[in-house]
């Protein structure tokens, strides 16, 4: 590191820094501004101030006065400049370098939060395209393939493009996914089956009895569990599992990572962010160390053997670049000499028989020795037993009142249909009723139709009886005038 000058990033987060809340102390106070120099860039109207890092100086003034604490100057070695990979934008978090998963072996990755883990995961799944640092002008993928030609990285990235790789990321937020898929477990683990090997999976990772459950109902442990068994029963070429063994316990992380080693095969690749030193430590094949400053910059080392790897995290100092990432190293407290371990598992407890009573009822126990170790071991499993009980018993709580809501809700959803069944009954009746009196108006108003119809026959007879009178005595009108016209003309004669 003597050829090493130190250079430095600025980071301005995005979170904190509120220009329409402040005077602007970072602009104000920093000297280079000061002589003339567009170091620092922002106004009231702005979101977030912009720093420019050629120009900075690292006198960390602007740090020291921004009341929000949204900026931090960070010197870092000038040879990571020229491995930059990805940076999301201006004064923010960038990644240096990336590793290189190999076919058939595990490749795990440690580091502390916010150093880049998942950002690299999306990089190697295709997920997020790498800007080199470039976040104005992006590359494309030619320049991409370029920057890492004669690396390994440049074909694994060429079968991306290509298609040819298939990768599937185990998310490391698990309780997040209730939020994003809905339904049962059956029904989606259905839906992802892509290998049939469902029941074997679910067998190994605790998932047999929960299946019927709908996500929303599951805990931390169980989504866990859920979201590794759905990555494990897909065809894919890259595999990729973002810290699978948060929230579980020491059984179900040994249970997980005996599936995800049973993925391996001579072509496919398993990469495995984790936290837990003794899971990563049976799940890896070789390690690579992630360090640099939390939401500022990672960088990614190079590849080291399982036990090498760790011992590097450990010790917060990486030999083949003569870095020290850690002012001090990580160290756990063992005993002296063996012997103290040896009396420790040797020290046994023993308890008599002994016999209780409380009215008529009596317990009795037999003589017990137990060892330290299973002394402690009985308690955790008593305390799992006790844990899971009380689950149980939560569970049937739940499900006791969702039925008891349910049997009320069909009690009153009945009495309301019986009410209204009532009614029904009550207007059927009311009309039948209208309908027979309707009737009997109808038959009255026939019968006085009919005597009408009678009294206008009769009408119509005596009518034409008149009539026939009345033609008679035209007759004999008509009769009497030709008699006297007859009468009058012999007289005339």
């Amino acid at each position: 590191m003597s050829q090493d000058k130190l250079t430095r990033i600025a980071i301005v987060s995005t979170d904190k820094c509120k220009p329409k809340r402040c005077r602007q102390e970072c602009k104000k106070s920093c000297p280079v501004v000061r002589m003339g120099k567009l170091c620092i860039e922002v106004t009231s109207n702005d979101k977030i101030a912009y720093i420019s890092e050629e120009l900075c100086i690292g006198c960390g003034i602007c740090a020291k006065k921004c009341p929000f604490e949204a900026i931090s100057i960070i010197n870092l070695p000038s040879n990571l400049e020229r491995d930059t990979t990805h940076r999301y934008s201006a004064n923010s978090f960038k990644l240096h370098r990336l590793p290189m998963p190999r076919p058939g072996e595990v490749l795990g990755l440690v580091g502390t939060n916010g150093i880049g883990k998942s950002t690299a995961l999306k990089i190697l799944a295709g997920k997020q395209k790498p800007n080199l640092g470039r976040f104005n002008e992006p590359p494309d993928w030619t320049d991409i393939l370029t920057y890492f030609r004669g690396s390994e990285l440049q074909n694994y990235f060429t079968k991306i493009l290509e298609d040819d790789l298939k990768a599937i990321i185990k998310p490391q937020y698990v309780d997040q996914i209730p939020k994003a898929v809905t339904g049962t477990v059956q029904s989606l683990l259905d839906r992802k089956d892509d290998t049939k090997t469902q029941v074997p999976v679910c067998k190994q990772l605790d998932l047999l009895h929960i299946r019927d459950r709908n996500v929303l109902d599951l805990s931390g442990g169980e989504l866990q569990r859920f979201a590794c068994a759905v990555v494990c029963i897909q065809n894919a070429d890259i595999f990729m599992f973002d810290e699978p063994s948060s929230y579980l316990d020491v059984k179900q992380r040994l249970k997980t990572a005996v599936q995800i080693r049973n993925l391996l095969c001579d072509k496919n690749y398993v990469i495995v962010v984790e936290h837990d030193l003794s899971v990563l430590d049976y799940l890896s094949d070789f390690i690579c160390v992630l360090y640099g400053v939390p939401g500022a910059y990672g960088v990614v080392t190079m590849p080291f053997s399982v036990r090498e790897g760790i011992n590097i995290f450990l010790d917060g100092f990486v030999p083949t670049e003569n870095l020290r990432f850690r002012e001090s190293s990580l160290i756990f407290k063992v005993s002296e000499t063996a012997d103290e371990e040896e009396i420790k598992k040797m020290c046994r407890y023993r308890y008599p028989e002994m016999t209780k009573k409380l009215g008529k009822i009596s317990l009795t126990t037999s003589e017990l020795s137990l060892a330290t170790s299973e002394l402690s071991l009985a308690t955790s499993e008593l305390s799992l037993a006790t844990s899971e009980l009380s689950l149980a018993t939560s569970e049937l709580s739940l499900a006791t009142s969702e039925a008891t809501s349910e049997l009320s809700l069909a009690t009153s959803e009945l009495s309301l249909a019986t009410s209204e069944l009532s009614l029904a009954t009550s207007e059927l009746s009311l009309a039948t009723s209208e309908l027979l009196l309707a009737t009997s108006e109808l038959s009255l108003a026939t019968s006085e139709l009919s005597l009408a119809t009678s009294e206008l026959l009769l009408a119509t007879s005596e009518l034409l009886l008149a009539t026939s009178e009345l033609l008679l005595a035209t007759s004999q009108l008509s009769l009497a005038t030709s008699a006297t016209i007859a009468s009058h003309q012999r007289n005339y004669r």
